[in-house]
């Protein structure tokens, strides 16, 4: 039975960490408000379904037009701009096109901006490792030249350690830099200015 009790509440503890919103926020119904930080974010219209499911159990609905207002402000004066369009780019954020065709273009300028600044950062941080790679392998032959046996293999262990650690850092580098620039040709080739 406190096994049952305890998994129970475990279940509520992982289910409460999804919803969007808290029972204040449900109850208080400043939806216009929620709407502007939704819009700020670059949520899509789909996230109210979120916020409904949310506050159900408060028996809450969520004002769809306060909501739309306020979303659609969030994402005119926030989200829709150069600079958080370079931000998400270079977070390597996929975007939701959520913005308005008024404002798409300046947003788009700068999220390709961000993308190719991601690029060029994952690039730089390739031959780095690259570098490290080289002087791991530089460590490995040092460590073979040791003739105290115990030292030599632990300086041998410690080598491979650190090469496939750096190995796995660059496929992690490599893979990254490849979405985004397969994200970058997506964008351009549905973006008409490019």
């Amino acid at each position: 039975m406190r096994n049952l009790t305890a998994l129970w509440l475990a279940m509520l503890f992982i289910l409460s960490g999804c919803a969007t919103l808290s029972k204040d926020e449900c109850l208080a119904g400043n939806w216009r408000n929620i709407g502007f930080k939704d819009g700020a974010n670059g949520y899509t219209n789909s996230r109210i379904s979120e916020h409904s499911e949310a506050c159900a159990e408060y028996r809450v609905i969520p004002d769809q037009v306060a909501y739309q207002r306020g979303r659609d402000e969030g994402l005119r004066k926030v989200y829709c701009k150069h600079g958080k369009g370079f931000d998400e780019g270079r977070a390597g954020t996929t975007y939701q096109y959520v913005c308005p065709k008024n404002l798409e273009d300046e947003f788009l300028d700068g999220y390709i901006s961000g993308l190719e600044a991601r690029r060029e950062d994952l690039t730089r941080d390739i031959d780095r490792k690259q570098d490290d790679l080289f002087r791991a392998i530089s460590r490995q032959r040092d460590a073979s030249r040791i003739h105290d046996e115990k030292k030599r293999k632990k300086k041998e262990e410690e080598a491979d350690d650190e090469y496939k650690r750096l190995e796995s850092d660059m496929d992690t580098l490599r893979n990254q830099r490849n979405d985004t620039e397969d994200l970058l040709n997506r964008v351009r080739r549905g973006y008409s200015r490019y």
